[in-house]
Formats: structure tokens, C-alpha cells, sequence
């Protein structure tokens, strides 16, 4: 008998597999002469219609991890203001302020750096000085952070056009 991917049948039987926890299945074929744990079929991103692996951007458009980096309590900051909508209207994921100056930011513990952020962030939002953007850059790159947005002004001051 047929059944469906997604449907609570398919949980139960080989050759099919729950992704994650959501309800999504994903039909994984042995390869020939081969361990068929070890070796599962993967859907081609062009092939993966129905999107079971998800999308690339899902981490910059359905976060689950943000942190803000220049978040203050100065009222008309940029950080201030930006903190405070997100943590105003939920997004459904966890909210780092990082500024190594403050302990808190809004009533909210404020982390010195990404490293001691409590879980990996999907996307930074650095709104600092231009000239500290650089190396902001790259403590993303190395806390593996997938995202960054940069809210800055003084770019032309910096440097040669």
C-alpha cells in the first residue's frame, strides 16, 4: 500500500525518515553495495520541491538566534531603538544585546562579545562606528555567525573613495 510522506505511517516504515520536528518526511534509498544508514540519498536543491530541507535564507528571514551589537540604553540610539522592537514584538527567537561596556541593556543581560552570546547566533546586527565594523566582521566569521547586517555611518571618512 502507497503511502504518504508526511503521513504517520511513513514514520514507522524504512525507506523513510523524519527531518526534524516538524512533521516532514523525506524518502532516503540505499546506494548499491553499501551501508544504507551511512549513505542517504540527499535532495539536489533544485530538485527538493517541496522545500524538505529548507530554504538557505531561512536563517536571515526566520531567525532563530539575534544578536545586536551596539545595544545601549541611550534614548534615540539607533541600538536602543533597535533592541527595543525586537524585544517589544516577538519573533519567536532569543535576543543578545552585546556591548562590552554594559552589563545590562534594557533590563536584559548584555554579553561582552559573540563568543559569550549562550547560543550561536544566526544573525548580527552591528550598529557601531565605522571603524570598529572590520573586526566586528570578522568575530562573525569566526563565531560561524550566517548573517550580518551593518547599521553604520562614517564609511567615507574612513577611507579613500
Amino acid at each position: 500500500a502507497a503511502q504518504a510522506i508526511g503521513s504517520p505511517e511513513a514514520a514507522t516504515h524504512p525507506p523513510f525518515r523524519k527531518l526534524g520536528p516538524s512533521s516532514a518526511m523525506a524518502l532516503h534509498l540505499p546506494r548499491r553495495g553499501s551501508n544504507a544508514s551511512a549513505n542517504a540519498v540527499k535532495l539536489d536543491p533544485s530538485e527538493d520541491v517541496l522545500q524538505l530541507s529548507g530554504h538557505p535564507l531561512d536563517s536571515l528571514f526566520k531567525p532563530e538566534s539575534i544578536a545586536v551589537i551596539g545595544a545601549t540604553d541611550r534614548v534615540g540610539s539607533v541600538g536602543r531603538t533597535l533592541l527595543k522592537n525586537l524585544i517589544s514584538n516577538p519573533f519567536g527567537g532569543a535576543v543578545f544585546p552585546v556591548n562590552p561596556k554594559r552589563d545590562h541593556v534594557l533590563g536584559i543581560t548584555s554579553f561582552k562579545s559573540l563568543a559569550a552570546c549562550p547560543k550561536r547566533v544566526d544573525v548580527a546586527v552591528i550598529i557601531t562606528p565605522a571603524a570598529t565594523v572590520p573586526a566586528l566582521v570578522q568575530e562573525c566569521v569566526d563565531n560561524r555567525v550566517k548573517h550580518a547586517i551593518i547599521i553604520s555611518a562614517g564609511f567615507r571618512e574612513v577611507g579613500p573613495e
